[in-house]
C-alpha cells in the first residue's frame, strides 16, 4: 500500500468513525499525539481510545499541505496541515507523520497540534 492510499483510508476511516480501521493503520507500539489531545499515547488500545473521543465530531477531513521527505530507506516523514470540519466548525491543524514502509506501510509517529 503507498502513503497516499493509506491517508485515504485514513480519511474514509475518520469520516464514517470506523475507529478499529483507524487503529489498523497505525504500527502496534505507535506513538499519537492528537490534535486535541493533551498528551501522547502508545500503542493501538490508546490510540483507540483517543479516537473514539475525537472522530464523533468530525465531519470532513482534507489534507491541504504536505511535504514528504524520504528520512531513511524504510521511514518516510510528512510534514504539512489538514482542516477538519467539525460540528463545531472548521480546525486547522499541522501534522507531522512518520510512516513505516518496511512490510505493509503503517504509521509509526502522529503528531497533531492545532494550527495558530
Amino acid at each position: 500500500m503507498s502513503i497516499s492510499k493509506l491517508k485515504s483510508l485514513w480519511t474514509k476511516a475518520i469520516i464514517e468513525k470506523n475507529i478499529k480501521a483507524i487503529t489498523k493503520l497505525y504500527a502496534q507500539n505507535a506513538i499519537l499525539k492528537g490534535t486535541m489531545a493533551k498528551r501522547s499515547v502508545r500503542g493501538r488500545k490508546d490510540i483507540d481510545k483517543y479516537f473514539q473521543k475525537f472522530a464523533p465530531i468530525v465531519i470532513d477531513v482534507k489534507f491541504e499541505k504536505d511535504n514528504l521527505k524520504v528520512r531513511k530507506d524504510n521511514f518516510v516523514t510528512e510534514i504539512g496541515t489538514y482542516v477538519f470540519t467539525t460540528s463545531e466548525g472548521r480546525l486547522t491543524a499541522q501534522y507531522n507523520i512518520v510512516y513505516c514502509l518496511e512490510g505493509e506501510v503503517k504509521i509509526l509517529s502522529h503528531f497533531s497540534n492545532i494550527f495558530c
